[in-house]
């Protein structure tokens, strides 16, 4: 992963702007909305790489009447090669998202175990 995108996305994560959601890249709450850690990373990365931005727009209903979320909850191939991940890292990060992690705490697992170049 590239140095100057693995300080924004920890920077990103640190920032108390983002509003921490599972098992989707992002979802959708009545007057805000909830990323996973993944999506933080897209959401960072979308003014040089617009796709990831649509990645985690496509969005479904899991009931009627219930929030939407994204139809993604996982990075796919072309954007994890854009940011320099593999399936094992993305899945680690995923399950630490997933099982209460705080993006604090992920972050701190990025800067010590996530290469940056």
């Amino acid at each position: 992963m590239k140095a100057e995108l693995k300080a924004k996305w920890l920077t990103a994560l640190r920032s108390g702007l983002y509003r921490k959601s599972c098992n989707t890249l992002k979802r959708h709450y009545k007057t805000q909305v909830g990323y996973c850690c993944l999506g933080v990373l897209c959401d960072v990365i979308t003014p040089e790489f617009p796709d990831a931005q649509e990645l985690v727009e496509k969005e479904y209903y899991t009931s009627p009447g219930s929030t939407p979320k994204s139809k993604n909850a996982m990075l796919d191939h072309p954007t994890m090669r854009y940011v320099g991940l593999d399936q094992t890292q993305q899945r680690k990060l995923s399950t630490m998202n997933d099982n209460g992690a705080s993006f604090s705490t992920i972050a701190d697992y990025i800067e010590r175990r996530i290469p940056g170049e």
